[in-house]
């Protein structure tokens, strides 16, 4: 019974989340708290290679939704960005803005983006997530 319960606990958090890949689905559907939540992966690089550019993206979108913890990260993320990497960032969060179904409830559905303007998926990095350790 021991064992079970033991593989059990350490199954857990792999049947809980997912990984970067649903939680990215889930931040283009518009849900605030895993825009913030792919804005975390990406400012500290767990799961997903480090890259402030697209951190702040998405926790400008979590922010737009009102998610008090993503406007404290955006605010104090620019911090440490230069002009360049917030203007790049402010792009991006455009982009997916177009991506999403909707910005908002009741918002008309998003027109379809072209190759180009379509954001890759996040990129894994060798490191595993916290929630991937056991």
């Amino acid at each position: 019974m021991k064992k079970i319960l033991l593989i059990i606990i350490m199954l857990s958090p792999s049947l809980a989340w997912g990984g970067p890949q649903e939680v990215h689905q889930a931040a283009l559907m518009g849900d605030a708290e895993m825009q913030f939540e792919l804005g975390e992966l990406y400012e500290f690089g767990f799961g997903l290679k480090q890259n402030y550019i697209p951190a702040l993206a998405w926790y400008i979108l979590a922010a737009e939704q009102g998610n008090q913890k993503a406007i404290k990260r955006r605010d104090a993320l620019k911090n440490h960005m230069t002009r360049q990497q917030i203007e790049e960032a402010q792009d991006q969060a455009q982009l997916l803005r177009k991506q999403s179904p909707s910005s908002a409830p009741g918002a008309p559905a998003a027109t379809p983006l072209s190759a180009q303007e379509t954001l890759p998926p996040p990129e894994r990095s060798g490191r595993p997530s916290p929630v991937d350790a056991p």
